[in-house]
């Protein structure tokens, strides 16, 4: 993919290859001629090429092109893209990373990931290239350009078509689609593999413009982006016989970060990490690097986040974590914590308190696609706290009130609603929680949907009436009524039932119902055991379960204890202001 004795080295830090690919048919046996020419970001503020967005497929150097009369071997998809973006009578400037980039050498690759905002700012337009064109491809081009004339016909009441993604957005759709939707079309066209990639989401957001091709086919891919949002947003009917075409949710997912871009609200790198696990890339370290120019366009990276291949893995994770929690002031990477085993905790790579977004999502261990959070958006300035003393980067400083200790667990909640109802209704009768004077109804049932929303409403009476009809047969009463009745509302058992297994399972499942020693009831961490700690972070309104091994703690992740904060995020019915604050490290 690369030699050095064409690679002439580049000798400034903000200086890039260009190539000037020669007039070529598109159907020509003759290999491409191309030429190398460097410029600085710097000096040619108008630049005059355009970038190639594509999905690189198979690595291997199966095929070649000429460059400064040298034979330079490359993917087949490589060659594919700038063969059809060459123009037939014309040279074309363009660049395009496995060409571009010299790619076995790693400090130069570190460099230039680190300039690939700028490369894609700078850049006149990003050409997308989606490969040969398919029997379904004219239909859906037409389909989605249709589409879209139809949209910008619904938001004639709004100032521009961005408008009706935000929140009265809904108020201007009230009217049908007029194009007859070719389903099938466009379920193909969003399954194309180039939306499985994890570096157009910002070689998309940065460009100034990005025209997607497909064969002779040419479509603006703002065109794409809007209609893939429209259809998540507003015709479920749709989206739910396109659920398979993954890439209709990443392109939605695309279009936040744009319209971000341009308004100037540039994502934290908290954001673009989160939600990137399923998007493909070659090197594991590109789920960091390949997002960087997003939160940073200009290029300036800080220190922990600059792209370096000469650094291990886990490394790149731990510093993009420490970032996230000590500049960024969030708790998101210990929110999101998900350890499959006690073996993650004692990983001599990993640090325990690092989130780990390499893997893929294993269906045995991670039976949803993600667990959410109980609360989102506890972030907080840190200044002044431990970690402004940190020595050593595998080790995470926080300040911590204990709050309790873990006495006895459920057992595992799988997704199995047969085996969920039966593990919980085990553990709350085994441990007589129902009464009074341990946990209650209502404690209980608030514990099991982690006091959300649902919880709140009607002051806790729909949610208790519900977890009564979960329970059913099994409360001491035994009562047997044939509906619930709230609000003028009236469902039956079953439905009442069915809705709190609903909820319930969002935030149970791949987790246990803890119950600590001074009685306290609580979801937590699937590898909890007995003797694990409850604890409260100073840095934010969380509270999370590390283990005590000798003298050394390690982070297991977020944990629900009821009552310690209400659903706002403020102190709760439980007493905090006697317990001691200490400093604890996490290895």
């Amino acid at each position: 993919m690369a030699d050095h004795a064409i690679h002439r080295p580049l000798t400034r830090r903000d200086e890039i290859r260009m190539l000037e690919v020669s007039p070529a048919s598109q159907h020509s046996p003759s290999p491409l001629q191309c030429t190398f020419r460097h410029i600085s970001l710097q000096d040619d503020k108008k630049c005059d090429y355009e970038t190639i967005s594509y999905y690189w497929g198979d690595q291997t150097l199966s095929s070649f092109i000429m460059v400064d009369d040298q034979v330079l071997s490359v993917p087949a998809n490589t060659e594919k893209a700038l063969r059809r973006m060459a123009f037939a009578d014309a040279t074309r400037v363009l660049w395009i990373d496995a060409v571009c980039i010299n790619q076995s050498d790693l400090t130069e690759r570190s460099e230039q990931v680190q300039l690939m905002g700028r490369v894609f700012s700078s850049s006149a337009g990003n050409l997308i290239y989606f490969g040969d064109e398919h029997e379904y491809t004219a239909c859906a081009m037409s389909t989605l350009q249709e589409m879209h004339k139809d949209i910008v016909e619904i938001c004639t009441k709004l100032s521009n078509v961005d408008r009706l993604f935000g929140q009265k957005g809904w108020q201007h759709c009230q009217g049908p689609m007029q194009t007859d939707i070719n389903v099938e079309a466009l379920k193909a066209f969003y399954n194309n593999a180039w939306f499985r990639r994890l570096w157009p989401v910002q070689e998309l957001v940065l460009a100034r413009k990005s025209l997607l091709h497909q064969g002779q086919h040419i479509i603006n891919f703002r065109v794409v982006i809007d209609v893939a949002a429209w259809m998540l947003s507003y015709y479920k009917s749709y989206t739910n016989s396109m659920h398979v075409a993954d890439g209709l949710y990443n392109a939605a997912w695309m279009r936040w970060f744009y319209q971000a871009h341009r308004q100037s609200r540039a994502p934290q790198i908290q954001h673009i990490t989160v939600g990137n696990q399923e998007l493909e890339v070659c090197d594991g370290r590109d789920r960091i690097y390949g997002m960087l120019g997003m939160a940073h366009p200009n290029g300036i990276v800080p220190d922990l986040l600059a792209p370096d291949y000469a650094k291990s893995l886990a490394a790149v994770f731990r510093d993009a974590c420490l970032y996230v929690i000590k500049q960024e002031g969030s708790a998101i990477p210990l929110k999101l914590l998900r350890h499959r085993s006690a073996d993650d905790l004692t990983d001599y790579e990993y640090p325990s308190w690092v989130y780990r977004v390499h893997g893929a999502r294993d269906e045995l261990h991670d039976p949803l696609h993600e667990l959410p959070p109980f609360r989102y958006q506890v972030s907080s300035p840190l200044s002044g706290s431990p970690l402004d003393r940190i020595v050593d980067r595998n080790i995470l400083p926080l300040d911590r009130r204990q709050l309790d200790t873990i006495h006895s667990l459920s057992g595992f909640l799988t997704k199995r609603r047969e085996l969920f109802l039966v593990e919980i209704s085990k553990f709350v009768i085994s441990h007589d929680l129902l009464a009074e004077q341990t946990c209650g109804l209502r404690r209980i049932a608030r514990t099991l949907v982690a006091n959300g929303q649902y919880a709140q409403a009607d002051n806790g009476v729909q949610v208790q009436a519900d977890f009564e009809a979960f329970l059913g047969p099994m409360l001491p009463d035994g009562r047997s009524e044939e509906a619930v009745t709230l609000n003028a509302f009236t469902v039956t058992m079953q439905q009442a039932a069915d809705r709190f297994t609903n909820i319930s399972m969002n935030f149970c499942v791949n987790r246990q119902i803890m119950l600590t020693s001074q009685g306290h009831i609580g979801i937590c961490p699937k590898i909890c055991i007995p003797g694990d700690i409850v604890v409260l972070l100073s840095m934010a309104p969380l509270t999370v379960v590390p283990r005590p091994v000798d003298d050394h703690y390690f982070m297991i992740g977020e944990c629900y204890l009821d009552g310690a904060f209400d659903n706002d995020g403020n102190p709760g019915e439980l007493e905090l202001d006697h317990l001691e604050e200490k400093v604890f490290e996490i290895h």
